[in-house]
């Protein structure tokens, strides 16, 4: 099993037998190792890059790979490939690639491609905070690592963009924050906002929205790999990412080498979105539950290591939360600066940015989430306003920092983060009062914590009128690869619940589920784990390893809120 030993136990979670892995440190050389890395990456992550030195723009794109030097160590470069590839004679884009290269003073191992998450995200910030950190502490440094831009999003060319400067998109966003709470008798006023929207979006953008989303992005890693003489592509993808290589199965099973899909969803349902969320709003709601109850075990509201909305009865807890979420959705907050109103759809963003815990920062951003409930609370009680709910509330008003503008066209991976899905499922008709009133009550029903929000990630699209030039045919999904595919989820995700990786392990016949016992999305926005990073290395590294069969790993020591390590399972 390589550097790794696995002492297991057999654990019965009600009526399902998992196998739980722990991997003592005295027996890996490699696990100091990745302890140092897991600390690097919160810190990387915490202060993302935000100044941008180099411009692809300045890259002519080529059908071969001309690698330059870009941001130090690394090199950047942009590969011509056809706008639509069932019609080549359609024009070309411009896929925006960069690579760390591999240590030239150790034995060459060949290349790893990394795709972050969230469909539209440039990949540039991500590549720069983790790759060099990856390659030495996690991977091997005889490997290189090669990212690139989702169609439509950061450098890749055309930009899917739906304003022409970055004060108009500010000044709509504004109009979006200032929406208020999700009703019955607001719905109009989003409506007529998604529908504003979708309306400057094909306006500046009409003749590239055909030609973005998941199958265009899996086809230009293929073209990536292609140009760099590649017959298998190893990935290691994150949400977003694992779901592109999901698709590379699906697509293009020969090519499938070594792959690591971290947080993937079921693919199938990534092709409607909205149509069916249940997990994901469970899971929601179990996160919820799991804060709670961490916030409870610390017996104390005050304090380094107590948590300000602590009660000692959990239940008055759960109430005290759900009379804030009530109060607020008829009762908004009056703001004094900027002017405005905290709602009922600012506080569930809040909480949503929050509970996951990025990049294992749980430690903190969970007391500061306790620190808000009471501030809400307070200033709905005709309190004064606290300086928790101020500093959430101005964060709000931060303007969006893009990647610079690429040949003329503004950067709008922000609209590609709507656009990408919207158009993936392809134009889903204006709904009726009646109809939006029957959803609105299904997704509260739910989640009530949560269920307006995901509500309007289908709602967006019932406005939008792209529509993908490629669909996908769902028959292939259904695969068996010459190379073992291993999907890691945290047991309980909200953006890509544990469902997705075991469903997509019955389709792909050949592959491993790891779960950690965590709340999180992703290894990379959630409590880190030494163990499941381990796994990656030797899935990478060690020749035929493979992960053992139902394999469940516990987070670092530290890393989760309020020091809280219950299990998951069962809750």
């Amino acid at each position: 099993m390589g550097v790794l030993s696995v002492l297991r136990t057999v654990l019965t979670v009600g009526a399902v037998a998992v196998h739980c892995a722990t991997i003592p440190p005295q027996y890996s050389d490699h696990a100091e190792k990745i302890k140092r890395a897991t600390k690097l990456l919160s810190e990387r992550q915490a202060d993302p890059i935000t100044e941008y030195d180099f411009r692809f723009e300045t890259l002519t794109p080529s059908e071969t790979l001309q690698w330059v030097d870009c941001y130090g160590s690394f090199k950047c470069s942009r590969l011509k490939v056809p706008l639509n590839y069932q019609n080549p004679s359609q024009g070309n884009a411009a896929v925006a690639a960069m690579m760390l290269p591999a240590d030239p003073n150790v034995p060459f191992k060949g290349t790893i491609y990394l795709f972050p998450g969230g469909a539209g995200n440039p990949s540039e910030p991500f590549f720069i905070s983790v790759a060099s950190i990856f390659q030495y502490y996690i991977l091997e440094p005889g490997w290189n690592l090669v990212t690139w831009d989702a169609r439509g999003a950061g450098q890749t060319t055309p930009t899917l963009t739906c304003f022409a400067t970055q004060e108009e998109r500010y000044a709509f966003q504004m109009r979006g924050r200032a929406l208020p709470a999700l009703t019955k008798a607001t719905w109009p006023q989003y409506q007529a906002y998604y529908r504003d929207y979708n309306t400057k979006c094909q306006a500046l953008s009409g003749d590239v929205i055909p030609h973005i989303g998941f199958i265009q992005t899996t086809r230009d890693l293929v073209s990536l790999a292609t140009a760099m003489g590649q017959s298998k592509i190893n990935l290691w993808g994150f949400s977003y990412g694992a779901n592109i290589g999901a698709l590379l199965v699906a697509l293009y099973p020969q090519k499938v080498g070594k792959l690591v899909l971290d947080s993937v969803g079921k693919i199938h349902e990534r092709f409607a979105p909205g149509t069916s969320v249940e997990f994901e709003l469970r899971d929601h709601s179990k996160m919820v539950e799991y804060f709670l109850r961490a916030c409870h075990s610390t017996g104390k509201a005050s304090g380094e290591d107590g948590c300000a909305f602590y009660s000692s009865d959990i239940a008055a807890m759960r109430a005290r939360l759900e009379n804030i979420q009530k109060k607020l959705v008829t009762n908004p907050i009056t703001m004094p600066s900027p002017p405005g109103n905290y709602s009922s759809e600012n506080f569930k963003q809040n909480m949503f940015s929050v509970l996951p815990g990025l990049a294992g920062a749980a430690s903190y951003l969970w007391p500061a989430l306790g620190a808000l409930l009471v501030d809400v609370e307070t200033a709905l009680a005709g309190g004064a306003i606290g300086g928790v709910l101020t500093s959430f509330y101005q964060g709000g008003f931060a303007p969006y920092d893009p990647s610079p503008p690429v040949d003329g066209r503004q950067q709008g991976s922000v609209d590609s983060q709507l656009g990408i899905p919207c158009t993936d499922s392809g134009p889903l008709g204006s709904i009726t009062q009646k109809e939006f009133e029957a959803l609105l009550s299904k997704y509260n029903r739910k989640d009530p914590n949560f269920g307006t929000l995901f509500l309007q990630n289908y709602l967006v699209c019932t406005e939008w009128k792209g529509d993908n030039v490629e669909k996908l045919d769902f028959a292939l999904l259904d695969q068996k690869t010459e190379n073992t595919i291993t999907f890691i989820s945290h047991n309980i995700d909200p953006l890509g619940p544990v469902e997705g990786a075991k469903s997509m392990s019955r389709k792909f016949r050949n592959s491993r589920v790891i779960i950690i016992d965590a709340v999180g999305h992703t290894q990379l926005l959630g409590p880190n784990s030494t163990p499941a990073y381990m796994q990656v290395h030797d899935i990478f590294n060690v020749p035929g390893y493979k992960a053992p069969r139902d394999l469940v790993l516990h987070s670092d020591p530290g890393t989760a809120g309020f020091g809280y390590t219950a299990t998951t399972f069962g809750l």
